[in-house]
């Protein structure tokens, strides 16, 4: 659409006219409706007495640190030796571990929050135990799911949550805190999940069996009964996914793939880049937090064309799982505990640049009351027809707000 405006200023907006091709032709998007220049900045933040430095949390009894979830105020760290713990975070230079839930026989990987409470994903202990945060310095458990198997990976949508164990991913109704309820799983016999995300009525999932690595996708809207329903192999190590709207992310060895999951049934690959040794993935926005070998801003904005801005190497490790909240992200370093680092982004629009005229408009050739400006334009109507449009327009010479969006 094309809008004019009485101040005799021009707005192209090129938004409706974007357009996402189909990637097995190995063509990309002919418009881009937004091009901006990203300036990044990414330092460590915090300290907490000799045992914290540059933001990284490292008590004695605060090791191997696998999981964690920011929310507000806090961070809630899964350790294996320390089990849930709480920090304040509201002064970065002083943070303070504020409480501390260590239950027996457990050895926690995974963290996620939602409301007053805590779902931690149990390790070499199995199941799931639910943990009261309401008091941050007292938190309490109130439930436990019991099942043999390694957990390493929790998550939380409505009443129910996800577990994976071992070749397992496990749906529990958690509708009864104290009594949580297994109701359904799906099996891959003889692969070992390495993690899954949840979006909507469907679980994406990373699996390794052999030699045979898998991105699934899960129907899980009846969850007594989910149904695997797209897949999409490739012979390489699966590590990692995440979900944003129509784009499923996923961290293999040596690539981050981008696949279009608008159909679930088929989900098919449209991008890749670049990422070696990545351990944990975090989409926020526009862009994807990659670490493994230190923390990799990629910028997603065009799902067809994303690309690494920086690399930021000054993190502990091994490093196990990023979460990412605000301009701050949170990363889980193992025996080096927790690292915060601040991520500030500013995008810098550009402008494109007018064209004075080249002598053509004789009528007001020595007349400074108005400049001839010319663009043009590429409108993509469908994958294989396109239409160029040359533009014209006056622009008074006081008025240099003319611009595109």
């Amino acid at each position: 659409m094309i809008k004019l405006f009485s101040d005799d200023s021009l707005v192209v907006n090129l938004e409706e006219f974007q357009s996402i091709e189909d990637n097995r032709n190995n063509q990309n998007p002919l418009v881009e409706p937004k091009q901006a220049d990203v300036s990044v900045n990414i330092s460590k933040v915090g300290t907490f007495g000799e045992a914290f430095i540059n933001g990284t949390y490292n008590e004695e009894n605060y090791t191997r640190a696998f999981g964690v979830y920011a929310v507000g105020s806090y961070v809630y760290v899964a350790s294996e030796n320390a089990g849930l713990v709480i920090i304040d975070i509201s002064n970065l230079s002083n943070l303070v571990k504020v409480g501390q839930s260590n239950e027996s026989n457990t050895s926690f990987r995974g963290v996620y929050v939602l409301d007053s409470y805590a779902y931690m994903a149990n390790g070499w202990s199995g199941g799931m135990t639910i943990i009261d945060i309401s008091n941050k310095t007292n938190p309490v458990k109130v439930g436990q799911f019991d099942e043999g198997g390694y957990t390493e990976n929790v998550f939380v949508l409505g009443s129910y949550a996800y577990i994976s164990s071992g070749w397992s991913l496990k749906i529990i109704d958690i509708s009864n805190k104290s009594n949580p309820i297994k109701i359904g799983s799906y099996n891959k016999t003889g692969s070992s999940i390495s993690d899954f995300f949840i979006s909507g009525s469907y679980a994406y999932l990373t699996y390794n069996a052999g030699d045979t690595r898998s991105f699934e996708i899960i129907r899980i809207s009846n969850p007594s009964n989910p149904i695997k329903v797209g897949d999409y192999l490739y012979p390489s190590y699966a590590y990692s996914v995440q979900v944003s709207g129509s784009y499923a992310y996923v961290a293999y060895s040596e690539k981050l793939f981008t696949f279009d999951i608008s159909n679930p049934s088929d989900p098919y690959r449209v991008c890749e880049i670049d990422s070696r040794g990545i351990s944990d993935i975090f989409i926020s926005g526009s862009y994807a937090y990659v670490i493994g070998s230190g923390l990799r801003f990629n910028d997603i904005s065009n799902p067809y064309n994303t690309n690494t801005i920086i690399c930021f190497n000054g993190i502990g490790g091994p490093q196990q799982e990023i979460h990412v909240s605000g301009s701050y992200a949170y990363i889980a370093c193992y025996d080096d505990g927790l690292d915060i680092l601040h991520i500030e982004i500013e995008e810098i629009q550009s402008e494109p640049p007018i064209d004075e005229g080249d002598g053509e408009d004789e009528e007001n050739e020595g007349d400074t009351s108005n400049t001839i400006a010319s663009y043009d334009l590429i409108l993509l109507l469908n994958t294989t027809s396109i239409v160029s449009i040359k533009l014209m327009y006056k622009i008074r010479k006081n008025n240099k707000n003319a611009r595109f969006v």
